[in-house]
């Protein structure tokens, strides 16, 4: 049978479990929105960059035929 100061450690402890365990989900929800802005930024950037290769290379190709 369990006495009543180890009921309130076992109680205690899950109290700290829980807050440990809230702010771990909170730490990797950030982090993961963080990733998520990252992987768009670098998308974006990719995006950005082909389309100014793409547009690059139609002007030296127009510029060709004139």
């Amino acid at each position: 049978m369990e006495t009543p100061q180890q009921k309130q450690l076992r109680v205690d402890l899950e109290h700290k479990l829980v807050q440990y365990l809230e702010a771990m989900r909170d730490t990797l929800t950030h982090l993961s929105l963080t990733l998520h802005d990252l992987r768009l930024e670098v998308e974006v950037s990719e995006s950005t960059a082909a389309a100014q290769q793409a547009s690059d290379c139609i002007a030296r190709s127009q510029a060709r035929e004139h």
